[in-house]
């Protein structure tokens, strides 16, 4: 198959499939935030027991 002919096909099952598509592209981005989030905690987490530990360990 051709490039093009699949980058209509791709256009044609979205536009066929819009609400679908988008609400799998809303989960994906949904999913994205939350482990995004959840890395940004642990290594928040991560660099304060290294700041303890290094603080603790000079005294």
């Amino acid at each position: 198959m051709r490039s093009r002919q699949k980058v209509m096909n791709a256009i044609a099952f979205y536009l066929a499939n819009r609400e679908l598509v988008d609400a799998y592209l809303k989960e994906g981005e949904a999913e994205f935030e939350k482990l995004q989030q959840s890395f940004r905690e642990k290594k928040s987490a991560s660099v304060s027991e290294v700041k303890n530990s290094t603080n603790t360990e000079a005294k």
